[in-house]
C-alpha cells in the first residue's frame, strides 16, 4: 500500500534530481557557449587578417609608414578595412587600436614578405569619399615618369615617392576583441 508520506518522498526526490540535472546541464552548456564564441571570434581575426593579406592593405601601410604621410590618413584607411568595432593592429612598430580592449580576444599573427620592386611609386587617395581608396602604382624606373603618370590620376591626394626593396620581414599582428 501506498501511503501519502512514500508519495511526497517521490516528489521530493524528483524536485532534488531534476534541479540537480538542470544545473549540470547549465553548467556544461555555459562553457560550451564560451568556447563556440572564441571560436567564431578566432575565425573572424584570421579572415579578416588574409582579406588584409590578399588585398594588398598591410604592404601598402608599410609603404606609407616608410614616408611622411600624417598617421591619420594611415589610420583611417586601416579602420575603412577592418570592419569590426574593438581591435588591435600592430606592423612593425607601427600600432592602431580602436574600442575597447577587454579580456576576450582572439590573435591572428603573420610575417609579410614585401613583394615589390624597388622603383618609384604613386600613392594616391580621395579625401572626400574616405581613405577606402587608398592606392599605389608603379614601380617606375624614374622619378619623372612617375610624376608624369600622377598627373593622369584624378585623386585630391597624391604622393611620389622612392621605395627601396629591404628584403627584411615585418611582423603584423591583428588583435580582435568581444563587445
Amino acid at each position: 500500500m501506498i501511503f501519502d508520506y512514500d508519495v511526497l518522498f517521490a516528489i521530493l526526490i524528483l524536485i532534488v534530481g531534476t534541479s540537480i540535472y538542470t544545473v549540470a546541464v547549465f553548467e556544461d552548456t555555459e562553457g560550451y557557449t564560451e568556447a563556440v564564441e572564441f571560436n567564431v571570434l578566432n575565425n573572424k581575426a584570421i579572415s579578416t587578417m588574409e582579406s588584409l593579406l590578399s588585398e594588398g592593405t598591410l604592404e601598402n601601410v608599410i609603404v606609407l609608414l616608410n614616408t611622411d604621410i600624417e598617421s591619420s590618413i594611415i589610420d583611417l584607411y586601416l579602420d575603412s578595412r577592418i570592419n569590426y568595432d574593438n581591435y588591435n593592429l600592430v606592423i612593425g612598430n607601427y600600432s592602431y587600436s580602436k574600442g575597447t580592449i577587454n579580456e576576450n580576444f582572439a590573435i591572428v599573427h603573420t610575417i609579410v614578405q614585401m613583394n615589390r620592386s624597388s622603383g618609384w611609386y604613386v600613392i594616391y587617395w580621395n579625401t572626400q569619399s574616405g581613405s577606402k581608396n587608398v592606392n599605389t602604382m608603379g614601380p617606375f624606373s624614374d622619378e619623372d615618369t612617375a610624376f608624369k603618370a600622377s598627373d593622369s590620376i584624378s585623386a585630391d591626394r597624391k604622393k611620389v615617392l622612392y621605395y627601396h626593396k629591404s628584403g627584411l620581414p615585418v611582423n603584423a599582428s591583428l588583435t580582435l576583441y568581444t563587445k
